[in-house]
């Protein structure tokens, strides 16, 4: 099925089975795919390209990309805006949520009412905790990057996770690597503004200070 979808609005577009079958004054809407946009009725400036694609999503100024992507669910409002969801099945059970940019299969897909967050990755943030065995409905104003990356706790607030498989240590944290990597790189200036906790080289530290209070013994003798 070519057309305009439900009251054949000039702005929109709609190809397969179903998509923008209930649109009555929602415009510059484009929906590809079998039942894409199916229950979008008076929102505009979507695009959803799959099927079932945005199938139950009313919100608006959204992007689905992939079969499932930003589906929503049956029985509830499905309002969020302002989400780019890339991948089969990503974000697929989001309600409310907003302003979210996902990319990969399967990521933030239990995802249901978190905002602000950005996740890369397949099953990127799709469950929580070192098990990664629950679903992962909540999160807001955080990054996951990389392959099952995902927060320590439901409801995670500024959580920062990046790298394969790598589980986020809570709500305003930064969590890079895992145990396996052996090593870390910069380049530049570190500034730090908070404390350095962990296990140190108490002797090499010893030697350093050593070294630099005979340095300074020195300089102040010449």
């Amino acid at each position: 099925t070519i057309g305009r979808g439900n009251n054949s609005i000039s702005t929109n577009t709609a190809i397969g089975s179903g998509a923008l079958s209930q649109t009555t004054t929602g415009a510059y809407n484009t929906a590809v795919g079998q039942q894409a946009l199916y229950r979008l009725s008076t929102t505009s400036n979507n695009t959803a390209i799959g099927n079932s694609a945005g199938m139950y999503n009313v919100g608006s100024n959204n992007t689905a990309i992939g079969y499932n992507a930003l589906t929503g669910q049956s029985g509830y409002t499905n309002d969020g805006s302002y989400n780019i969801a890339v991948g089969v099945g990503a974000m697929q059970k989001a309600t409310s949520a907003k302003n979210n940019v996902t990319i990969g299969s399967g990521a933030l897909l239990n995802n249901e009412i978190g905002n602000y967050n950005v996740a890369l990755g397949y099953i990127a943030g799709q469950s929580y905790g070192v098990a990664g065995t629950s679903n992962l409905t909540t999160i807001n104003q955080s990054v996951l990057i990389g392959q099952a990356a995902r927060p320590l706790a439901n409801s995670s607030t500024n959580e920062i996770v990046i790298g394969y498989n790598v589980v986020g240590n809570g709500s305003n944290t930064v969590t890079i690597g895992t145990a396996s990597n052996t090593a870390n790189y910069f380049t530049g200036d570190i500034n730090l503004t908070g404390k350095v906790n962990g296990v140190i080289d108490r002797e090499w530290v010893a030697l350093q200070l050593n070294e630099l209070l005979v340095v300074e013994y020195y300089s102040r003798k010449g």
